[in-house]
Parts: C-alpha cells; structure tokens; sequence
C-alpha cells in the first residue's frame, strides 16, 4: 500500500517514502520543499515534513489560519529568538505576523489549520517554545485502566494549548497536539483500542515500537488512525518519543478479545537491545492466537524456517 495523505484510510509508512513536492499550502512556508503526510479536504487542515532552506525568510502571519511547526532538525529564528531541534512555533488564526528565517537547513513537520478560529487555542497570541525546557506530565488513563498494576509509564508534553482532560476525553475543541513519551518496557492494555470520535495521527520522532496487526515503529514511522479504526496494542522494549496529533478531542473504546502473552513475550524478549529500531510493516490481521513461534516470525522477530 503506497502513503497517502486520505485521512478516511488508515495508514502506515515512512515519511521519507513520501515523494517530495514543492508546498503550495500553507501559504506561509510557500515555495519550500515538503511531504504531505495527511489532509482533510473539507476543513483544509494537513499535515506535513517540510525542508527549510538556509536563506529562506519570510513574515509568518495567522492570515488564513494557526500555522504549527515543530523542529526536527537544523533550526529557525523567530522574531529573534533562535530554536533548533525540539523547537516549537505557533501562529494562531489572526495574530500579528513574526519575522522567521533560517539560516541552518531545517526540517520540521507542519500542521496547517484554516479552520481554527481566533481564539480556538494559544488565547490568540504566538507560542515559542523549547520542547526541553516544558515539564514531562503524567498521561491521564482512562478510568478501566486505572487500576493498581495496570498501565504506567507514559508522560506528555502539550504543545497545542488548551490541553484539558474531561474524565477519559483529552484535549480542545478541535483536537490535540503532544510529545509523548512511552518509557521502556511499556505494555498498553492487552486489547485493541479506538478513537470513536477523532482521526488521529502518530510520528515517530525516536526509539522503538510494536502494533501487532500494523508493524514495528522507528524514527520516521507515520501511522493515521481514522474515527473508529482498531489499532494496537501498543508495545515498547526501549522506549519511544511520539508526536500526537487529533482532529477532535479524544477519546477511547477498547475491544476484546485481548493478544496472547506469548505475541508480547515474543517481541519484548526476541529483539535484541543491540539492534537498532526499524520500520516493518506486518500482514494484514491480528495474528492472535498464533503459537509463540508463529508469533515472533509474524511481528518480524525470527526468519521463517521450513518444517
């Protein structure tokens, strides 16, 4: 399945096997080189890796929309402040234009939404940021996780702001934007969850990842989860920084049945620590109820051997 930016179809691939285009939307960062990553035709919101080229500069205003850049390498000065890897900026719907350019090749991923209203988010005033400088908060399970012994080990930082959490539906009126931060060894609840009422989308910015029924994470992995859509369980032997991004506030359902222990077992304990993290894409289909063998040779673990 090639990458495609339709938000209705859930996805999974590397960004860089996204051929690049010059960007027409958004306006501001107009003329530079990107990949678009996911798009909604009816409010006009995408999503895209974009490349700054050293010289570019140019006044970066909410005319149209709230512009959202996070840095992942190079770095950007704006309106004399210097960010680089980890940087943040955004420019609500309405706000007074910043003076942005760059003098280090950057590349960073962009959300452009023209839907956002002034006042939506960031009390209509621009937000600079160093995604280091911001404290790690404890994520807010929903309440049938919450149980001693079940889930642990998993922080966030809130870039796009408001961020609140209502009982078990997190962030503001048209969606969320976090660093999250899932510690090594992390295990999600056994059974497969989904988002009945947003699309969700997941880059992955550092270390690895397991989704049984959708493949093996790394730097660079792009996985779209549209309203309803069943993924996970989510697994990580030696932890992983995420960038979360939803259309609406989310919230939860989890189906049964649960995987089998010996799929987590396989992919916890048959990956060495010494291998670096990649990105593999899986058959189609949960392969619960496989034997342990079975199990590691689908979640890519072990080579399949003839009988």
């Amino acid at each position: 399945m090639s990458p495609s930016p339709d938000r209705q179809v859930a996805q999974f691939f590397r960004i860089d096997d996204v051929p690049p285009a010059i960007l027409s939307e958004p306006a501001p960062l107009r003329g530079c080189s990107g990949r678009l990553l996911s798009h909604n035709p009816d409010t006009g919101q995408r999503t895209a890796s974009v490349e700054i080229p050293a010289g570019w500069s140019g006044p970066v205003g909410g005319d149209g929309g709230t512009l959202e850049l996070v840095i992942l390498e190079g770095s950007l000065t704006i309106d004399g402040r210097q960010l680089g890897a980890g940087g943040f900026m955004a420019v609500p719907t309405g706000c007074a234009p910043l003076a942005v350019s760059c003098h280090r090749p950057a590349r960073g991923v962009a959300i452009w939404s023209p839907h956002f209203a002034p006042g939506d988010y960031y009390d209509s005033r621009p937000r600079i940021v160093r995604a280091v400088e911001l404290p790690w908060e404890p994520t807010v399970f929903p309440a049938e996780l919450q149980a001693p012994g079940r889930l642990h080990g998993v922080w966030s930082k809130s870039l796009r702001l408001p961020d609140p959490v209502r009982g078990d539906v997190h962030g503001g009126p048209k969606g969320l934007l976090r660093i999250v931060n899932l510690v090594s060894g992390f295990v999600g609840d056994h059974r497969q969850e989904s988002h009945p009422g947003c699309w969700e989308e997941i880059i992955w910015l550092s270390g690895d990842f397991f989704m049984p029924g959708t493949g093996r994470q790394a730097a660079g992995s792009y996985v779209g989860n549209p309203s309803h859509h069943r993924h996970g369980p989510l697994l990580t032997q030696q932890g992983c920084i995420l960038l979360v991004h939803t259309d609406a506030p989310a919230d939860f359902c989890f189906h049964d049945p649960p995987i089998p222990a010996s799929l987590i077992s396989a992919y916890m304990e048959g990956v060495s620590w010494l291998e670096a993290p990649r990105h593999m894409r899986l058959p189609h289909g949960p392969p619960w109820g496989s034997s342990p063998s079975e199990a590691a040779r689908t979640a890519g673990l072990a080579p399949s051997r003839a009988c």
